[in-house]
Parts: C-alpha cells; structure tokens; sequence
C-alpha cells in the first residue's frame, strides 16, 4: 500500500501544472548602512515562479535575496524602479529590502502543492559549518 505518498521539491508534475496563486503588495523598509530593515516572505508552499515589481520612480532600488546573509552581504540583485522581473526558482523565503530608502514593491508568486519544510533551507553555510548553497550568501 502507497498511504498516499507526498509530493517532493523534486517532483516535476508540480512545476508542470498551474500554480496557486500568492499575491501582496507592500512596502520595503530600507536597508542603507546603520538599517538593517527587510521583509521576509515565507511561502506556505514551495515557489514555482515569482513576479516581482517595483512600484517605486526610477532610481529607487529594490534588493532581492534567497537569504537575509544574502541581502546583508552583497548575494542580492537591484531592481530600478518601475522594472519588473520573472524567475522560475523553488524556494520558501525571499528577503526584500529598499537600497537606501523604503521601496513599494509587488509581488506574484506561483505556489506547487509541496510543503515549504521540505525544502532545505538556502544558505552560504550550513549548521555543521560546511558550504552550503554558494552564491546565495
């Protein structure tokens, strides 16, 4: 007998099919030196996609990272204002922050069906000290 096995982070019928949708909008505190403001986003289920936008006029940055390290220590990318961007990445958290100032953003994400603890936590290092997922802080 099966007992009705669960879907895994590496199932790939669940990246195949169409996700649940995850929507908010917000405001990101900033992140300038002296401010370690941030917005975690934890995901219910792991992501299948994410959409993020920056709401904000042309140069006011929004930074986006896997890992709060990751958005502390330069493992983040900037997105200008009023640009948008697309990614088909598996996660359970993403960290955002505003480069120097608060930075309005919106966000879309694609949710599986696979439940966000069975999905490793990314990190530069991992609790035994050893490397861990590397670029991501």
């Amino acid at each position: 007998m099966l007992n009705h096995p669960k879907s895994a982070w590496g199932s790939v019928a669940e990246y195949q099919v169409s996700a649940l949708p995850f929507v908010t909008s917000s405001q990101a505190p900033a992140s300038a030196p002296g401010n370690s403001g941030f917005i975690e986003i934890q995901f219910p289920k792991v992501t299948r996609f994410i959409q993020i936008q920056n709401t904000e006029a042309a140069a006011t940055f929004l930074l986006i990272a896997f890992t709060r390290n990751g958005l502390l220590n330069g493992f983040h990318f900037r997105l200008n204002g009023g640009q948008s961007i697309s990614m088909e990445n598996r996660v359970r958290t993403l960290f955002l922050a505003g480069e120097t100032s608060m930075c309005k953003m919106s966000l879309n994400a694609g949710l599986t069906t696979i439940d966000s603890t069975s999905i490793m936590p990314m990190s530069g290092t991992l609790p035994d000290g050893s490397a861990g997922w590397t670029g991501i802080g």
